[in-house]
């Protein structure tokens, strides 16, 4: 899978606009409240199987992780690059935490947009993603993630975020 670093003096290789899936686990039949987010999304560790995730407290993703860290779970999440455009845009846009970011964009598109089940979890995810990588959010893991270039040229300083193993 392509990685990029994607400014000079970056931390490391960042999956750029990739979507991240994460479901309520206090309300899980509620699709609604499932979040499909814009994060950022930073590779690391040695196998490269280990990322690093920019959630912070206002994002919905951030209420799910919260909730599953109450009860000491993990949280599974799917981070899927390569999806449909109108989804990426639906993803960074601030929508109440129970509106979907998938009906918004069918709303859009005047159709449905294709959604399927991930394989290694109940997620749903975009139908045709590129990529989507599985995995799950180690309860109260954090570890340094940055610096990463902003868009108007400044860097963001290096802070503890989640760890999606």
């Amino acid at each position: 899978m392509p990685r990029f670093r994607i400014h000079q003096n970056d931390g490391g290789c960042y999956l750029s606009k990739a979507c991240v899936v994460s479901r309520d686990p206090n309300e899980p039949d509620d699709l609604n409240k499932d979040d499909v987010g814009i994060y950022r999304v930073m590779v690391r560790g040695r196998g490269r199987d280990t990322l690093g995730m920019q959630g912070l407290p206002y994002h919905d993703f951030a209420r799910h992780l919260k909730s599953a860290e109450e009860v000491n779970m993990p949280l599974p999440v799917a981070i899927c690059v390569g999806t449909p455009p109108l989804l990426t845009t639906m993803a960074a846009t601030p929508l109440a935490y129970d509106q979907s970011e998938y009906k918004a964009a069918s709303a859009i598109m005047g159709e449905p947009q294709e959604v399927t089940r991930a394989l290694d979890s109940e997620l749903t995810v975009p139908a045709h993603s590129e990529y989507v990588l599985e995995g799950e959010v180690i309860p109260r893991q954090r570890f340094c993630e940055g610096p990463f270039g902003e868009f108007p040229g400044s860097y963001s300083g290096v802070r503890k975020q989640i760890r999606p193993g």
